[in-house]
């Protein structure tokens, strides 16, 4: 406990040093939800289709090429709270979650 009481407070000033360095090689996500046109009731519909079609084939990578597209646009207030439960199911390959929020989101 010594050691760790003794060398935490120079490590964490060392690691906030790595990621000050580092900062200017990565984007900073600038992308604001003002900045985003509101999703169409049609991009929707299609975009929930391909994932109901991904999580039938348990295709990964078209659930996450979905999430993709559905974060370019932005959502009435009362979607907010569900697309963010979407993107973190489909994050978590959490395949019986995500199909319950489609349905929550077309019926």
């Amino acid at each position: 406990m010594d050691t760790i009481n003794e060398l935490t407070d120079g490590m964490l000033t060392r690691f906030s040093e790595l990621l000050d360095s580092l900062k200017d090689h990565f984007a900073e996500d600038t992308s604001s939800e003002t900045e985003k046109i509101p999703i169409d009731e049609s991009v929707l519909k299609e975009q929930l289709d391909k994932l109901t079609a991904a999580c039938d084939d348990l295709d990964m990578d078209a659930m996450e090429e979905v999430e993709m597209v559905l974060k370019q646009y932005s959502y009435p207030e009362d979607q907010k709270d569900l697309m963010d439960k979407l993107y973190n199911a489909i994050e978590n390959i959490d395949v019986d979650t995500v199909t319950q929020i489609v349905a929550d989101l077309v019926g």
